[in-house]
């Protein structure tokens, strides 16, 4: 939601250079969180990725920031966190729960958030309601999981919807 909004004030090109930092804050908020001390090759690494996501994206080195920019540095920090938070987590528990956590908390999110950031008429409101049904779900985590699930009745998924 942070880059969809920062996109209305930003141009695409930033938008894109501050997500993708997202993956180089990883061993930085790694190592500040939990004491992971990263190598020198991936703090080189990071200090090379940086430099040239900087000049495939940035059309000037303009380093203000506005609204936008803000809100999609928002979102490159909540990213890492994920990554390094389900990196934790899958390690110790089991990554089914965590999938079915994250599609149930991307539905309730979306649901509260939607009409905040957008006006919908009744079609938008069916076909938001029709992405959380439970074929959808069903689809999503045998996406999310891969050959090790099958859905029970794919030839049934979803069909009285």
């Amino acid at each position: 939601i942070f880059q969809t909004l920062g996109l209305r004030t930003t141009s695409p090109a930033r938008s894109a250079f501050i997500t993708a930092l997202s993956v180089l804050l990883v061993p930085v908020l790694g190592f500040l969180l939990f004491h992971h001390r990263p190598r020198r090759q991936t703090v080189a690494g990071v200090v090379i990725a940086t430099a040239g996501l900087g000049l495939l994206t940035l059309e000037s080195l303009e380093l203000s920031l506005n609204r936008g920019d803000v809100l999609t540095l928002i979102c490159a920090f909540v990213f890492a966190f994920h990554i390094l938070y389900v990196g934790r987590y899958v390690t110790e528990g089991d990554y089914r729960q965590l999938v079915a956590l994250q599609i149930a908390g991307s539905a309730v999110l979306s649901t509260i958030i939607l009409p905040i950031v957008e006006s919908l008429g009744p079609r938008s409101w069916r076909l938001h309601i029709h992405s959380g049904s439970p074929g959808h779900r069903r689809r999503l985590l045998c996406a999310e999981l891969g050959p090790e699930v099958h859905d029970p009745e794919p030839d049934r998924a979803d069909l009285q919807h």
